[in-house]
């Protein structure tokens, strides 16, 4: 139901359910726009309908619905969270719901000047799965410093964390493996983390 997808968008990141956000956005992609018009309606539906012999859209159509496949995206990449009574931002999330074959051995994720309620924000991943590491490269935003700056590395399995090479300052693995803690990141920073299995 496209009319309310935004809406789930976000409460699936706010919740940090990665798997159903990644399937909401693929899901989209595959079945929310109409081949040739890339349009959708109010709602759409995923497969024939009873007395159909195609897919269908109830409600209005409103190109304006594909926008949440965009929306999605950047959950996926970057999200920030706001103080529930002042309605300031106070954390900053980068790649906390990609999927994990974005990770593979080779493969690169990369945000560029991704706008933030801080500031931009650049951010790549580079996976050296067969040399056991994987790249970090950060550009922090410079207006406010996010707290907390959490960084999520979600590999291929069996592949996981095992620790930041040189245990450097202010960087730290959290005790889920995947999610890197940045707490005094104000200028760029490059590290590794190797990987286990």
């Amino acid at each position: 139901d496209n009319v309310y997808m935004p809406g789930y968008i976000r409460f699936l990141a706010d919740r940090d359910e990665a798997e159903r956000l990644i399937l909401s956005f693929y899901g989209s992609l595959a079945h929310c726009m109409t081949r040739g018009t890339f349009i959708s309606g109010e709602g759409d539906t995923l497969g024939a309908h009873p007395d159909y012999n195609c897919r269908s859209s109830y409600g209005s159509y409103c190109s304006a619905n594909n926008t949440s496949k965009l929306l999605a995206l950047r959950q996926m990449l970057v999200r920030e969270s706001f103080d529930s009574e002042t309605g300031l931002p106070t954390g900053l999330y980068v790649a906390h719901a990609t999927p994990r074959q974005w990770l593979e051995a080779g493969q690169v994720i990369r945000i560029k000047d991704a706008p933030t309620a801080f500031g931009p924000i650049s951010c790549a991943i580079t996976s050296h799965l067969a040399d056991d590491y994987v790249a970090v490269r950060v550009v922090p935003p410079t207006r406010h410093a996010p707290h907390p700056l959490r960084i999520r590395v979600r590999l291929p399995h069996p592949h996981k964390l095992a620790n930041i090479e040189g245990a450097a300052e202010g960087i730290v693995l959290l005790p889920d493996g995947e999610t890197i803690e940045l707490r005094q990141c104000l200028t760029e920073l490059e590290f590794r983390v190797n990987v286990g299995r």
